[in-house]
């Protein structure tokens, strides 16, 4: 068992339940007090303790929590801001209430201490190089200076500098394009020309990594925001398809749909944003200035090359995926006239509905409760209207001709397995009298047309019998 600075404070017999052995110590590690006979080296802030000379085995370096020294040097030579690291044989800073040292390296406080370590490395190159520093100089350290230490310690410290080139890639490259160009001369020509091809390279890398370091966050973006979408759409349909008068139901639908509603609202405003930027990139792009300050500026940073391959970079995909849009456009536009000569209007052979289309205007009311519709607001414009009469059945005979429909639309789904995952949708309902069979009658929909179409009949039922 351990307490909350990792020292072993008792021993668990897993088997009985009963403690075994306890153990107190002092802020520095010595053993104040101690129960039970059990064998056991992990003590002090889980460190390996040897009872023979009474140290502590820290990885690095023995420790000695009689005079809370260790008794070698640290590897890391101190850094002359931080004067408590200048002396190589002090334990945790002289706090070890608040810190521990696992590596014998250096000291942390807890695993936020690590972690804020970590991200200070990969963010602040001093503390990078510092960190790289005693890495290296463990090495030397003369404990497992194996050829496995020294793998790890070189995969470790290119972590770190791959890790700073993503978090900022163009600071961490316009310091390796500085560093190529004082080695060669910035005054000679030599170091001009490195300097000039090494500004623009690093730039147009920059932009890439920051393309993608975007691409995760865009495909999430891009599902959100058609989950969002159809989420507020069959929240629409549910609620406009109910016909009960549940008041909490009714409730719990109109909440789902505004919260869609407002999704969709958050999401069009990112979308907003990003085509702001697009428009942005594309102005930059136009502006002559900066191609002229791109080509002949021998002083361009990093991040001014990066922001004008980015803009360059973008624009040509908006040219070039406008133009495909636009091609495509134009091709759906000759099939349509084709589709116009010939005749042929919404539908999929074999079940191809033709040109029927009911003539606005006609209201009249027929012979035996059949009725024609005038009024075809809001009507899915891709799905063809039903010429009619319309009647409406109820009881025994729409139960035979429902299921009529239901045995037909199987067997088109039989004959065709195209048609898989669509709905067969009756353009004139069955339940307003609508042949069930007639394959004329019939036309594929997906799921989401299919429920468009159904909520407008159901809608015009409800207000039927009103």
């Amino acid at each position: 068992m351990y307490n909350g600075h990792a020292d072993v404070t008792a021993l668990l017999n897993a088997e009985t339940g009963v403690i075994d052995g306890t153990y107190y110590y002092d802020s520095f590690g010595n053993i104040l007090n101690q129960t039970g006979s059990v064998a056991n080296s992990i003590l002090y802030s889980g460190y390996q303790y040897d009872e023979e000379t009474g140290l502590y085995y820290l990885n690095a370096r023995m420790y000695d929590p009689d005079i809370a020294r260790f008794l070698q040097e640290d590897t890391y030579r101190g850094d002359s801001n931080d004067p408590l690291s200048l002396n190589l044989y002090t334990y945790c800073l002289n706090n070890p209430l608040i810190y521990f040292d696992p590596t014998g390296h250096n000291a942390w406080n807890d695993f936020w201490g690590l972690w804020s370590l970590g991200m200070e490395s990969i963010t602040n190159r001093q503390s990078r190089e510092k960190m790289k520093a005693s890495n290296t100089a463990s090495l030397s350290d003369g404990v497992n200076d194996g050829i496995f230490e020294q793998l790890g310690v070189g995969i470790w410290n290119w972590s770190l500098d791959e890790a700073a080139l993503w978090a900022k890639p163009s600071d961490e490259l316009q310091y390796y394009n500085d560093q190529a160009v004082d080695l060669v001369g910035r005054d000679t020509t030599a170091g001009q020309v490195l300097n000039y091809v090494g500004t623009r390279a690093a730039g147009a890398e920059a932009s890439i990594i920051n393309s993608i370091k975007g691409i995760p966050s865009t495909i999430y973006l891009g599902a959100k925001t058609v989950y969002d979408h159809e989420s507020h759409k069959i929240s629409q349909l549910m609620l406009d398809a109910y016909t009960g008068n549940d008041p909490q139901v009714k409730a719990r639908l109109s909440i789902e749909e505004a919260k869609a509603e407002e999704a969709e609202k958050s999401n069009s405003a990112i979308w907003i944003a990003g085509l702001l930027g697009i428009r942005n990139n594309i102005n930059y792009v136009l502006n002559p200035k900066n191609k002229i300050n791109y080509i002949f500026n021998t002083d361009l940073s990093v991040s001014e090359a990066e922001q004008d391959t980015t803009a360059v970079i973008t624009t040509a995909m908006m040219v070039y995926g406008g133009a495909k849009g636009l091609n495509a456009l134009k091709n759906r536009l000759n099939a349509a006239r084709g589709a116009v000569a010939k005749g042929i209007s919404v539908g999929t052979e074999p079940y191809n509905v033709g040109s029927k289309m009911l003539t606005e205007g006609a209201g009249q009311v027929a012979k035996n409760g059949e009725f024609s519709i005038s009024n075809w607001e809001k009507y899915p414009a891709n799905i063809p209207k039903p010429e009619g009469p319309f009647r409406m059945i109820e009881g025994s005979e729409y139960d035979t001709a429902r299921n009529a429909a239901n045995q037909a639309n199987r067997a088109i789904h039989t004959a065709d397995p195209s048609l898989n995952g669509m709905q067969i949708h009756e353009i004139q309902p069955v339940k307003f009298g609508g042949n069930p069979t007639d394959v004329t009658n019939k036309i594929p929909l997906s799921p989401l047309e299919h429920a468009k179409a159904t909520t407008w009949w159901r809608q015009f039922q409800r207000e039927m019998q009103k």
